[in-house]
């Protein structure tokens, strides 16, 4: 018997039939044809796809906490022909939030001894997340060739995320005096089902907020879900008598969930007033607009007390800051903004002196007058003996309308006596050489001042262009950086900025000295041995003053208190060029020298090329110089690169060498054929 399918493609085949039947009966057997081939060719697929649809038996959910979240397990059933392969539902979170989910399930799902297919889709709530009911709808499963219907019940489970709330049950507070100051002890008392490890506290002072601190610390379990943990802080004498406290203090355990904060701030009472305060010190003239050339005096009126200040409007004393030891007047030649504390021993420091100085066209001199009818002896500015060519020296004194007289060769300034000059504040003095200068001050009507006498010598450093690196940062500096004997100083602004350090400046004792934590180091200039932490060490270079700036070897400071400082030094040098022509200035040489800066130190591909050069050529260098028949067999094999260069500088020259060269190679070319 005749297949279904090929009865019909024989009625196919024989449609030349069709044009026998009336026109108005055609569309109709057109019609059942083409339903007929529906029929009998689609539903292979489609009524297989239809018997193949999976089908949802059951939703389970269950849940298991962990000590960094809660899992969710929600599992499927459903029954299908072939493997099912995919899943697809909506989960809505406890703030209303809506995930989606349509996962291909790697290696499907896993079939059941009762034939039904079974796969367990895990959800994790992290124990920081939203507590509340978790909700899985829209849930579907899905084959090679269908998906099933939507499974009609919505499933969840509640998920509390605070069951784990760590809550602070006591806490605690004692301050008790010692040598230095007064130490607070704390302590608080948690209940927590997981380890306690976090605390988060705000410290408070006289002053206001000292500190706001966000820490991971260690809880000693005392007992069964009960944690405790004590801190200290120190109060130093010199800081001000009052309430200290302690405010939003909270906990956190190992899941990361935190307690309710304390409700109550935890304070104490410290009095610290038994440490006499220094009194503040005091600016003559006070902050204001002056005349250029005007001094202004410290003062404190606690005796014996020693003044540091700024200048730059830093606050003395202080990390990152330069800070210099009040010595003399300060002369005013710029806008300047002078801070200052006054210190002492056994006392609490002073407040900060703060005033603000300008400048205005007008003489010189200010400040307080002298008791006795003897004109204030003169003031050198920089008052140090190191200095560098084309230093500004300014000459000032506290006598009002006095007239300063100086003399550059040692010999006693006498004013109208050949080689005595007479100081203009407007034109400072300009060091060109080493010299002694000798300055006295008159003024009518009183006598002249004793003599000032400071001795200059030329610093013997080298300003030089390199870059230097403090853990692996570059360091900027704008006063720059300089080198004396193959050591690279950098100022003291700059390395205090770059290491955090408290920095201090004696002009008395000519000592700079650098703190951070309990470490100290102590520079003097003239002495390249440092006093670290109290121990003397043989240094490399000591400390020197260029135009009014402290410069510090920068690698003897860095590595004192545990840091790394690299110095990179720029290279200039076509070592085997060099080499070969002899010179680095023969024109060969700087024409290659030119082309590296210009095309292959301006990108990175170009400049590693430079550096692998410079750390292989050295010994090759070397190595040529010694022979002259070396030499000139380089040079020879340079000469192609040298051209190539100049063709690239001279665009115009290298189309005439091409021309040139195509012609003799097509003479030498026709030469050739004419001679076979």
């Amino acid at each position: 018997m005749e297949s279904p399918n090929l009865f019909f493609l024989q009625m196919c085949l024989e449609l030349k039939e069709v044009r026998m039947m009336p026109l108005k009966l055609r569309p109709f057997l057109f019609i059942i044809i083409t339903m007929l081939l529906l029929l009998l060719f689609i539903p292979k697929t489609v009524l297989a796809d239809i018997s193949d649809k999976p089908v949802i038996t059951s939703v389970h959910i269950a849940s298991q906490i962990t000590p960094d979240s809660t899992k969710a397990f929600l599992t499927i059933k459903a029954i299908s022909v072939s493997p099912i392969t995919s899943i697809r539902f909506q989960l809505l979170c406890p703030d209303n939030s809506m995930e989606s989910f349509n996962c291909i399930i790697k290696g499907g799902f896993n079939k059941t001894p009762s034939g039904e297919w079974e796969y367990t889709h895990t959800t994790t709530v992290l124990k920081n997340a939203i507590a509340g009911r978790y909700i899985y709808n829209n849930i579907r499963v899905g084959n090679t060739n269908m998906v099933s219907d939507i499974w009609p019940e919505e499933v969840g489970i509640d998920i509390n995320t605070s069951d784990d709330k760590p809550v602070i049950t006591a806490m605690s507070i004692a301050n008790q005096e010692t040598i230095d100051g007064f130490q607070i002890a704390v302590s608080v008392r948690a209940k927590s089902v997981s380890q306690v490890n976090w605390l988060n506290r705000d410290f408070y002072g006289p002053e206001g907020l000292i500190s706001s601190v966000g820490a991971e610390v260690h809880f000693a379990q005392v007992s069964p879900e009960v944690f405790e943990y004590t801190w200290t802080d120190t109060i130093s004498r010199y800081d001000s008598s009052g309430k200290y406290y302690y405010s939003n203090i909270c906990i956190e355990n190992e899941r990361q969930i935190q307690s309710d904060f304390w409700p109550n701030e935890l304070g104490t009472e410290i009095n610290t007033y038994s440490y006499e305060r220094v009194v503040v010190p005091v600016a003559y003239p006070k902050g204001g607009s002056l005349p250029t050339g005007t001094i202004v005096k410290l003062t404190s009126e606690t005796p014996d007390a020693t003044i540091y200040y700024t200048t730059d409007g830093s606050t003395p004393l202080t990390p990152s800051t330069v800070s210099f030891q009040y010595s003399e007047p300060i002369i005013v030649h710029k806008a300047m903004t002078i801070k200052a504390i006054a210190v002492k021993d056994g006392m609490v420091n002073s407040p900060i002196m703060n005033e603000t100085y300008t400048l205005y066209s007008g003489g010189g001199g200010g400040g307080p007058s002298p008791p006795v009818n003897i004109v204030a002896r003169p003031i050198a500015e920089p008052s140090y003996q190191e200095v560098s060519i084309g230093s500004q020296v300014f000459l000032s004194t506290v006598t009002a309308d006095a007239n300063i007289y100086y003399t550059l060769d040692g010999s006693e300034p006498v004013p109208g006596r050949d080689g005595t000059l007479l100081y203009d504040s407007s034109n400072p003095i300009t060091i060109n050489q080493s010299c002694i200068l000798k300055v006295v001050a008159e003024k009518t009507g009183m006598n002249n001042s004793a003599i000032k006498t400071v001795a200059y010598t030329l610093v013997q450093a080298n300003k030089v262009n390199y870059k230097v690196y403090i853990n692996g940062t570059e360091i900027q500096s704008d006063a720059g950086f300089y080198e004396s004997e193959g050591v690279v100083l950098a100022s003291l602004k700059c390395l205090a900025e770059a290491m955090g350090l408290q920095v201090t400046w004696s002009p008395v004792d000519q000592q700079v000295k650098f703190l951070l934590g309990s470490i100290s180091l102590v520079m003097t200039t003239n002495n390249s041995k440092y006093v670290l932490n109290g121990v003397e060490i043989e240094g490399l270079v000591s400390p020197i003053i260029v135009d009014g700036g402290i410069f510090a070897p920068a690698q003897s400071v860095v590595e004192s208190f545990g840091g790394k400082a690299i110095v990179e030094k720029p290279q200039d040098e076509c070592f085997i060029a060099t080499a070969a022509y002899g010179s680095k200035f023969q024109p060969c040489v700087t024409l290659l020298r030119q082309f590296r800066d210009k095309y292959l130190l301006t990108n990175n591909i170009g400049t590693s090329i430079v550096q692998f050069y410079y750390r292989h050529s050295p010994p090759i260098a070397r190595f040529i110089s010694q022979s002259e028949g070396l030499r000139a067999i380089t040079r020879v094999l340079l000469t192609p690169f040298v051209m190539a260069v100049y063709c690239v500088f001279h665009p115009g020259w290298a189309s005439v060498i091409f021309a040139i060269v195509f012609i003799v190679a097509i003479i030498f070319t026709t030469k050739r054929r004419g001679l076979t």
